[in-house]
């Protein structure tokens, strides 16, 4: 049979009454998504580039999770808003506002973010350049930050950081 006149792809198989076809689909291949999406997700915001994409390639080489990452505050809360994060990982300074700031606005988006859908805002890990002064202790005693990181970044320091959050890889 000849293909639909408005679906070349469809196939039709004749019926011998003479009211038309049945559509014969294409067979469709069945992949696993379930794996790619229970992956854990983390959010970088980092004004330096070389910061965010250090961190952005550790998590990636030594977890298993998707870093999804940005310079920009305003973005960053866009993405924080739209997607769902098991981490993120913010700058103590941003140019902005402050990092316990924009993580606050964003736990607050996502207790009040629909009526009947709980949303808590994961853990946070901020970046502090040295020069920086300490931050309040009432942010290190916050049950949520998982670490406050000093740059220059140790990569086993982040790791150690992460691990109560991400699964890690298998070493080859």
């Amino acid at each position: 049979m000849a293909p639909h006149a408005f679906s070349p792809a469809i196939e039709f198989r004749g019926d011998d009454d003479g009211r038309g076809g049945v559509p014969i689909l294409a067979p469709t291949i069945h992949r696993d998504l379930v794996s790619v999406r229970k992956r854990p997700r983390v959010l970088v915001i980092h004004q330096a580039a070389s910061t965010g994409r250090l961190i952005r390639e550790s998590l990636e080489n030594f977890t298993l999770a998707e870093i999804d990452q940005s310079p920009d505050t305003s973005r960053g809360f866009e993405l924080a808003l739209s997607r769902r994060y098991q981490l993120f990982v913010f700058a103590l300074h941003l140019p902005d506002m402050e990092g316990p700031l924009l993580y606050e606005l964003i736990s607050k988006a996502y207790a009040a973010y629909r009526e009947g859908e709980s949303r808590t805002a994961p853990g946070v890990i901020f970046v502090r350049e040295p020069e920086d002064e300490m931050p309040p202790t009432e942010i290190s005693r916050d049950i949520r930050v998982k670490a406050i990181l000093t740059k220059p970044l140790s990569i086993e320091r982040l790791l150690e950081s992460v691990s109560q959050t991400l699964p890690m890889r298998e070493p080859m």
